[in-house]
């Protein structure tokens, strides 16, 4: 199942994600992050572990430049007990993403 919101003014979103083959999150973590890397071959990215509804989520803090200004994602993958979800959010710099905890 996914979950996409969008910011009405079109500058981010957020993606939810389940997976229901149970991939280990951090395998979809890095596999997220590599294709972002695919499109934004200069990212800089950085390791980034935070708890989510009491979940410990692995990911990366993402910074890219595009559409002439720079870009921040979260990557955030955790395991629940139904399936390991992830968590994508993308923004400008300004504005950068965050997820409730």
């Amino acid at each position: 199942m996914t979950v996409a919101v969008q910011d009405p003014g079109g500058l981010g979103f957020a993606l939810i994600t389940t997976d229901e083959s149970r991939p280990d999150p951090a395998d979809v973590a890095d596999a997220a992050l590599e294709a972002m890397r695919e499109e934004y071959p200069d990212l800089d990215a950085a390791p980034a572990m935070e708890t989510i509804n009491e979940q410990v989520a692995t990911g990366h803090d993402v910074e890219f430049f595009a559409m002439d200004m720079t870009n921040a994602a979260s990557i955030r993958c955790f395991r629940t007990r139904a399936a390991p979800s992830w968590r994508l959010a993308n923004g400008p710099m300004w504005a950068r993403p965050t997820f409730p905890t």
